[in-house]
Protein backbone atom coordinates (compact mmCIF):
# COMPACT_ATOMS: atom_id res chain seq x y z
CA UNK A 1 0.00 0.00 0.00
CA UNK A 2 2.93 2.30 0.69
CA UNK A 3 3.90 2.15 -3.01
CA UNK A 4 0.65 3.75 -4.10
CA UNK A 5 0.10 6.09 -1.15
CA UNK A 6 1.81 9.12 -2.72
CA UNK A 7 0.30 8.78 -6.24
CA UNK A 8 -3.12 8.05 -4.74
CA UNK A 9 -2.84 11.13 -2.53
CA UNK A 10 -1.99 13.20 -5.62
CA UNK A 11 -5.05 11.73 -7.31
CA UNK A 12 -7.18 12.83 -4.35
CA UNK A 13 -5.76 16.33 -4.69
CA UNK A 14 -6.72 16.31 -8.37
CA UNK A 15 -10.30 15.59 -7.30
CA UNK A 16 -10.22 18.90 -5.48
CA UNK A 17 -9.75 20.78 -8.76
CA UNK A 18 -13.28 20.36 -10.20
CA UNK A 19 -14.75 20.37 -6.69
CA UNK A 20 -13.21 23.72 -5.77
CA UNK A 21 -14.11 25.21 -9.16
CA UNK A 22 -17.72 24.18 -8.62
CA UNK A 23 -17.86 25.43 -5.04
CA UNK A 24 -16.32 28.80 -5.90
CA UNK A 25 -18.73 29.37 -8.78
CA UNK A 26 -21.70 27.63 -7.17
CA UNK A 27 -24.11 30.57 -7.47
CA UNK A 28 -23.43 30.86 -11.20
CA UNK A 29 -23.88 27.20 -12.05
CA UNK A 30 -26.90 25.53 -13.60
CA UNK A 31 -28.74 22.62 -12.05
CA UNK A 32 -26.82 20.10 -14.14
CA UNK A 33 -23.43 21.32 -12.90
CA UNK A 34 -24.67 21.50 -9.32
CA UNK A 35 -25.53 17.82 -9.68
CA UNK A 36 -22.04 17.12 -11.02
CA UNK A 37 -20.51 19.07 -8.14
CA UNK A 38 -22.39 16.92 -5.61
CA UNK A 39 -21.00 13.84 -7.37
CA UNK A 40 -17.42 15.11 -7.18
CA UNK A 41 -17.72 16.02 -3.51
CA UNK A 42 -19.20 12.58 -2.81
CA UNK A 43 -16.41 10.95 -4.83
CA UNK A 44 -13.81 12.84 -2.82
CA UNK A 45 -15.33 11.58 0.45
CA UNK A 46 -15.62 8.00 -0.83
CA UNK A 47 -12.06 7.89 -2.20
CA UNK A 48 -10.70 9.32 1.05
CA UNK A 49 -12.60 6.67 3.02
CA UNK A 50 -11.25 3.97 0.70
CA UNK A 51 -7.69 5.13 1.33
CA UNK A 52 -8.16 5.18 5.11
CA UNK A 53 -9.68 1.69 5.11
CA UNK A 54 -6.88 0.32 2.92
CA UNK A 55 -4.19 1.92 5.10
CA UNK A 56 -5.67 0.08 8.07
CA UNK A 57 -5.23 -3.23 6.28
CA UNK A 58 -8.83 -3.89 5.27
CA UNK A 59 -10.39 -4.40 1.87
CA UNK A 60 -12.13 -1.29 0.52
CA UNK A 61 -13.93 -3.08 -2.30
CA UNK A 62 -17.25 -2.94 -0.43
CA UNK A 63 -17.07 0.86 -0.48
CA UNK A 64 -16.64 0.87 -4.24
CA UNK A 65 -19.46 -1.67 -4.61
CA UNK A 66 -21.83 0.71 -2.83
CA UNK A 67 -20.60 3.80 -4.65
CA UNK A 68 -20.62 2.43 -8.22
CA UNK A 69 -24.43 2.52 -8.76
CA UNK A 70 -24.55 5.93 -7.09
CA UNK A 71 -21.91 7.28 -9.47
CA UNK A 72 -23.69 5.81 -12.48
CA UNK A 73 -27.04 7.28 -11.41
CA UNK A 74 -25.51 10.77 -11.10
CA UNK A 75 -23.87 10.63 -14.52
CA UNK A 76 -27.01 9.20 -16.15
CA UNK A 77 -29.17 11.97 -14.68
CA UNK A 78 -26.64 14.54 -15.87
CA UNK A 79 -26.67 13.28 -19.45
CA UNK A 80 -30.44 12.96 -19.37
CA UNK A 81 -30.62 16.70 -18.66
CA UNK A 82 -28.50 17.39 -21.72
CA UNK A 83 -30.78 15.59 -24.16
CA UNK A 84 -33.77 17.14 -25.92
CA UNK A 85 -35.25 14.05 -27.55
CA UNK A 86 -37.80 12.06 -25.56
CA UNK A 87 -36.38 8.75 -26.77
CA UNK A 88 -32.86 9.60 -25.61
CA UNK A 89 -34.17 10.73 -22.23
CA UNK A 90 -36.15 7.51 -21.82
CA UNK A 91 -33.22 5.29 -22.79
CA UNK A 92 -30.96 6.97 -20.27
CA UNK A 93 -33.66 6.79 -17.58
CA UNK A 94 -34.21 3.07 -18.25
CA UNK A 95 -30.47 2.42 -18.12
CA UNK A 96 -30.39 3.33 -14.41
CA UNK A 97 -32.51 0.43 -13.10
CA UNK A 98 -30.98 -1.90 -15.70
CA UNK A 99 -27.49 -1.08 -14.47
CA UNK A 100 -28.43 -1.34 -10.79
CA UNK A 101 -30.05 -4.75 -11.33
CA UNK A 102 -27.04 -5.98 -13.33
CA UNK A 103 -24.73 -4.71 -10.61
CA UNK A 104 -26.70 -6.46 -7.86
CA UNK A 105 -26.92 -9.69 -9.86
CA UNK A 106 -23.17 -9.68 -10.35
CA UNK A 107 -22.54 -9.04 -6.65
CA UNK A 108 -24.84 -11.88 -5.61
CA UNK A 109 -24.06 -14.49 -8.25
CA UNK A 110 -20.58 -13.93 -9.62
CA UNK A 111 -18.41 -11.66 -7.54
CA UNK A 112 -15.56 -12.74 -5.33
CA UNK A 113 -15.83 -10.36 -2.39
CA UNK A 114 -12.03 -9.97 -2.33
CA UNK A 115 -12.05 -8.55 -5.86
CA UNK A 116 -13.51 -5.49 -7.55
CA UNK A 117 -16.75 -5.90 -9.48
CA UNK A 118 -14.99 -5.63 -12.83
CA UNK A 119 -18.07 -6.65 -14.83
CA UNK A 120 -20.25 -3.87 -13.41
CA UNK A 121 -17.42 -1.35 -13.69
CA UNK A 122 -16.88 -2.30 -17.34
CA UNK A 123 -20.62 -2.10 -18.02
CA UNK A 124 -20.79 1.39 -16.53
CA UNK A 125 -17.86 2.45 -18.71
CA UNK A 126 -19.61 1.14 -21.84
CA UNK A 127 -22.69 3.20 -20.92
CA UNK A 128 -20.50 6.24 -20.21
CA UNK A 129 -18.80 5.98 -23.58
CA UNK A 130 -22.18 5.68 -25.31
CA UNK A 131 -23.73 8.69 -23.56
CA UNK A 132 -20.67 10.91 -23.86
CA UNK A 133 -20.02 10.00 -27.50
CA UNK A 134 -23.63 10.66 -28.51
CA UNK A 135 -23.64 14.00 -26.71
CA UNK A 136 -20.37 15.03 -28.39
CA UNK A 137 -21.74 13.97 -31.76
CA UNK A 138 -24.83 16.12 -31.21
CA UNK A 139 -22.74 19.08 -30.08
CA UNK A 140 -20.54 18.73 -33.16
CA UNK A 141 -23.61 18.69 -35.42
CA UNK A 142 -24.52 22.19 -34.25
CA UNK A 143 -20.95 23.44 -33.83
CA UNK A 144 -20.19 26.93 -35.10
CA UNK A 145 -16.46 26.66 -34.50
CA UNK A 146 -16.54 27.20 -30.74
CA UNK A 147 -17.52 23.77 -29.45
CA UNK A 148 -14.51 23.74 -27.13
CA UNK A 149 -16.10 26.67 -25.27
CA UNK A 150 -19.14 24.56 -24.44
CA UNK A 151 -18.65 23.17 -20.94
CA UNK A 152 -20.36 19.92 -21.94
CA UNK A 153 -17.55 19.26 -24.43
CA UNK A 154 -15.04 19.14 -21.57
CA UNK A 155 -17.23 17.06 -19.27
CA UNK A 156 -17.89 14.53 -22.05
CA UNK A 157 -14.19 14.43 -22.93
CA UNK A 158 -13.28 13.85 -19.29
CA UNK A 159 -15.80 11.04 -18.94
CA UNK A 160 -14.60 9.39 -22.17
CA UNK A 161 -11.03 9.50 -20.89
CA UNK A 162 -12.09 8.14 -17.50
CA UNK A 163 -14.12 5.31 -19.06
CA UNK A 164 -11.41 4.33 -21.56
CA UNK A 165 -8.78 4.38 -18.81
CA UNK A 166 -10.91 2.25 -16.49
CA UNK A 167 -11.67 -0.33 -19.18
CA UNK A 168 -7.99 -0.59 -20.09
CA UNK A 169 -6.98 -0.86 -16.43
CA UNK A 170 -9.26 -3.81 -15.70
CA UNK A 171 -8.18 -5.59 -18.89
CA UNK A 172 -4.45 -5.20 -18.22
CA UNK A 173 -4.63 -6.05 -14.51
CA UNK A 174 -6.03 -9.45 -15.48
CA UNK A 175 -3.09 -9.98 -17.81
CA UNK A 176 -0.25 -8.51 -15.77
CA UNK A 177 -0.19 -7.23 -12.21
CA UNK A 178 2.34 -4.42 -11.89
CA UNK A 179 2.22 -1.09 -10.10
CA UNK A 180 3.01 0.73 -13.36
CA UNK A 181 -0.45 -0.18 -14.68
CA UNK A 182 -2.07 1.29 -11.57
CA UNK A 183 0.06 4.44 -11.82
CA UNK A 184 -1.08 4.94 -15.41
CA UNK A 185 -4.68 4.40 -14.32
CA UNK A 186 -4.36 7.08 -11.65
CA UNK A 187 -2.68 9.40 -14.15
CA UNK A 188 -5.56 9.02 -16.60
CA UNK A 189 -8.07 9.79 -13.84
CA UNK A 190 -6.08 12.89 -12.88
CA UNK A 191 -6.17 14.08 -16.49
CA UNK A 192 -9.93 13.48 -16.55
CA UNK A 193 -10.31 15.60 -13.41
CA UNK A 194 -8.46 18.43 -15.12
CA UNK A 195 -10.90 18.21 -18.03
CA UNK A 196 -13.83 18.29 -15.59
CA UNK A 197 -12.35 21.36 -13.93
CA UNK A 198 -12.01 23.02 -17.35
CA UNK A 199 -15.68 22.31 -17.96
CA UNK A 200 -16.61 24.00 -14.70
CA UNK A 201 -14.46 27.02 -15.52
CA UNK A 202 -15.99 27.46 -18.98
CA UNK A 203 -19.44 27.11 -17.46
CA UNK A 204 -18.77 29.67 -14.74
CA UNK A 205 -17.17 32.10 -17.19
CA UNK A 206 -20.34 32.29 -19.17
CA UNK A 207 -22.25 35.51 -18.59
CA UNK A 208 -25.56 33.70 -18.86
CA UNK A 209 -26.41 30.55 -16.89
CA UNK A 210 -29.05 29.58 -19.40
CA UNK A 211 -28.25 26.14 -20.83
CA UNK A 212 -28.34 26.05 -24.64
CA UNK A 213 -30.33 23.29 -26.32
CA UNK A 214 -28.55 20.41 -28.02
CA UNK A 215 -30.97 20.74 -30.89
CA UNK A 216 -29.71 24.24 -31.61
Amino acid sequence: MEKILIPYSIYLLSLLLPSLAGVIGFRRTNRDMKLLLVLFLTTLIVETMSLIVALNGYSNNWIQDIFLPIEYTFFALLFRMWQTGKMQKKLISYSIPVFILADLATLILLKNMDEMNSFAISLSCVFYVSMASYTLFTLEARDTGTMYKDYRFWICSGLLLYAAGSLSFYVFTRMIVVYAVYYVHLGVNMAANILYMTGFLYHIRSKSIARPSLSG
